[in-house]
């Protein structure tokens, strides 16, 4: 069984091989562009002999960008579903007035 700590490195791994952005775990000591990726909860898991044999692990990522229609974003979901193990899917995106900043969002299920 994959630890929670191997499937956290599984997405922080996607993710630092994109060019051009900088993530953090949690939270930001940068400008934007920049991505955050959290975890949150066991979404599931597999029984054997009264032990987990297997659990799906949900993470958050967010980009947090000033461009609008930015590559960034579809080079995330690229990189995030080229991984044998994650199960991505786009939440979508919002202006956030207070920042001036877009906020692009997914969920993961990292088996």
């Amino acid at each position: 069984m994959m630890s929670m700590q191997d499937k956290l490195k599984k997405v922080k791994l996607a993710l630092t091989g994109i060019d051009g952005l900088t993530v953090y775990h949690y939270w930001r000591t940068g400008k934007a562009p920049y991505c955050i990726f959290r975890e949150d909860a066991e979404s599931g898991s597999v029984s054997m002999n009264n032990h987990n044999s297997e659990f799906a692990l949900t993470v958050y990522v967010e980009l947090f960008t000033h461009v609008d229609f930015d590559p960034l974003a579809d080079s995330i979901s690229d990189a995030l579903n080229c991984i044998d193990g994650i199960n991505c899917r786009y939440d979508g995106a919002v202006y956030e007035d207070q920042t001036n900043l877009i906020h692009h969002s997914w969920s993961l299920q990292v088996i």
